[in-house]
């Protein structure tokens, strides 16, 4: 007889998935409303440090043989990357003016190409 596949195991991992992205849902809504009080040090410091801080969370998590651990790697890894983007975003914004959207969208790529490439 097969063992049986353990579910509890899947309902909660999409519980802890469901919740992690409703903290960083909170933290987002809080940001954006609050995003033109900030200075640009604290614009980019606070992007560039969540993006630091996935991807150690991703570098940290090790265990190659369970699937769960890939996959939360692979989370992690990817909203890095989508915080690399906002701290583009937030340097293309500042340093080139609006007449040069394409550069602005070519360092927003950059970046994320270069995150995702790391």
């Amino acid at each position: 007889m097969l063992p049986r596949p353990r579910r509890m195991a899947a309902v909660a991992e999409g519980l802890a998935y469901v919740g992690g992205i409703l903290g960083v849902l909170g933290l987002v809504l809080f940001a954006v409303r609050s995003w033109n009080d900030f200075s640009l040090f604290a614009r980019l410091t606070l992007s560039g440090a969540s993006a630091a801080v996935l991807a150690f969370g991703g570098l940290v998590i090790s265990d190659e043989r369970q699937p769960a651990s890939v996959r939360l790697r692979q989370f992690l890894w990817s909203g890095s990357t989508a915080c690399v983007g906002v701290a583009s975003f937030v340097a293309g914004a500042e340093w080139l003016n609006d007449t040069e959207d394409p550069r602005r969208v070519a360092v927003i790529a950059a970046g994320v190409v270069l995150a995702s490439g790391v």
